[in-house]
């Protein structure tokens, strides 16, 4: 998905928890663990009119259960993952806010050109990586 459906999500985020969806884009604030990542992604389009990106306001939360990733700042990268019912809280001026998390079942760094994928979701990663199409059983966790 580019940044239109990526700003509906946002806006509406309760029909679309546990489904599996596909964003890429520019990482920014990598955290990385032993055992998992946590990035936030600038969702991006590219628009061959202009021969350029068109990059989200806001960012997706990508959480990655595995610290083994070449992923890093100013990356660009795809995820494959599942959206996560969002987090819910205050910001410093008492503001009620929400954030749009997705739980990453694969990774593909494209600066690095490795993919990353947790194994039990191989076959759904292969199908990601052929551009075969999921069941509506498999897009839903």
């Amino acid at each position: 998905f580019g940044v239109q459906k990526f700003q509906e999500i946002k806006r509406n985020p309760k029909p679309h928890v546990g489904r599996l969806c596909a964003f890429g884009g520019r990482v920014v604030n990598t955290d990385k663990k032993e055992n998992q990542i946590t990035f936030e992604m600038l969702i991006q389009d590219y628009d061959s009119r202009s021969d350029s990106y068109i990059t989200s306001y806001s960012s997706l939360l990508v959480v990655y259960p595995s610290g083994k990733t070449t992923v890093a700042d100013d990356h660009y990268v795809k995820v494959l993952g599942y959206i996560r019912e969002p987090a819910v809280g205050e910001n410093v001026f008492g503001t009620k806010v929400s954030s749009l998390v997705l739980d990453a079942i694969a990774v593909y760094d494209s600066f690095t050109r490795y993919p990353f994928w947790l194994s039990r979701y191989e076959e759904l990663f292969n199908k990601w990586k052929t551009g075969e199409p999921f069941t509506e059983q498999e897009s839903r966790k």
